[in-house]
């Protein structure tokens, strides 16, 4: 949220769906493409680790556990086609 100032809303759903466990995040932020242009045409130089540290857990508890762990994101955008937020989806079997 960090180029949104008002309005913010972050949604955390857990459910079972198919014999996984499904758990989806979603955000009504700028979204990722708006945020890297807006990254670009500033001088802030800050790298995210966010999702790369999120990556790397579940990779580990891929190895620990020999589940097929997987992770969708997207892009939610309206009617227009204009951003309106993220989702990812953490898919894990149970």
């Amino acid at each position: 949220f960090k180029n949104k100032k008002t309005n913010c809303l972050l949604i955390i759903e857990l459910k079972e769906e198919k014999d996984c466990l499904l758990i989806s995040i979603s955000d009504n932020g700028v979204g990722r493409t708006e945020s890297e242009r807006i990254k670009k045409m500033s001088n802030f130089n800050h790298e995210s680790k966010g999702l790369f540290l999120v990556y790397e857990k579940i990779k580990a508890m891929k190895d620990i556990s020999g589940l097929e762990i997987n992770i969708e994101t997207l892009d939610l955008v309206d009617s227009l086609n204009n951003s309106i937020g993220t989702k990812v989806n953490i898919i894990i079997p149970i």
